[in-house]
């Protein structure tokens, strides 16, 4: 069966839980975390957005953006918070799900695969 309409809301609260997660870590891992974190791992396109914002706009960037900033920045945040090997896969599966639900069919998702992303997304 299909799921004509994922709940976006989901995605939505997804979005600010990383970026909330982020705007706390980031500054934590460097003084010129704006420049070092975000802009230096993002995309071609996603840095030339992402350079005309003001500095400390983390909330302004949308979740392939954020999902970018946290995966490029692995290391240094998984120091800093001993985060387990499920997570970093967890984190690229999170990558994954964003790019299928926004690039779903027009008759939607299966609802199999859409509780499978939800409960990925909430163990991340």
């Amino acid at each position: 069966m299909q799921n004509s309409s994922p709940n976006l809301t989901i995605l939505d609260s997804f979005t600010h839980a990383i970026h909330h997660y982020l705007q706390n870590a980031l500054p934590k891992i460097s003084v010129d975390w704006w420049q070092r974190q975000v802009l230096d791992k993002l995309s071609f396109q996603q840095s030339a957005f992402a350079q005309k914002l003001p500095a400390d706009s983390l909330g302004l960037l949308d979740l392939a953006a954020l999902l970018r900033v946290f995966d490029q920045n692995w290391n240094d945040l998984a120091a800093h918070k001993e985060f387990s090997r499920e997570t970093r896969g967890w984190l690229k599966e999170a990558q994954s799900i964003r790019n299928r639900w926004a690039h779903a069919p027009a008759d939607g998702l299966p609802s199999d695969l859409i509780y499978r992303d939800l409960d990925t997304i909430e163990r991340l």
